[in-house]
Order: C-alpha cells, then structure tokens, then sequence
C-alpha cells in the first residue's frame, strides 16, 4: 500500500489488480494490546468488530485507529 500510495503522489499510474469483492482478504484488524492480525474474513475478526460496536462501562464507543487516515 505503502508503494501505491507513494506512485500515486508521484503521479505514476496505479493499476487496481485487487478486485473489490477480495477487499477483505486485504484488510486486517488486531486488538491495540495484541500483536496478531487478522483478516477481515475471520471469525476472530468478527468478535472484534463486535467489541467495537459495544459501550464501554462509561457509555462510549472504542475509538478505532486507521493508519494514513
């Protein structure tokens, strides 16, 4: 990604080789206090979305760390 985005500033052309329905064979999520990633087509990646929609015991949402964004 790091590559793509660095052409793209340079204004190189970028071929999209990925097709959209393999996006999320390409995006991976982790938990902040684990060093593990997981695809976003997993089961493990499924119960951390969950976390993230659920309230702390303050009432707010986890707040969600993308990086370049």
């Amino acid at each position: 990604m790091e590559a793509a985005s660095k052409a793209k500033a340079a204004g190189l052309a970028v071929p999209n080789i990925v097709d959209r329905s393999q996006r999320k064979f390409h995006q991976f999520i982790r938990r902040a206090d684990s060093p593990q990633w997981y695809t976003m087509n997993t089961d493990e990646a499924a119960k951390i979305m969950a976390t993230l929609r659920t309230k702390d015991a303050q009432g707010k949402i986890p707040e969600i760390c993308m990086p370049n964004r």
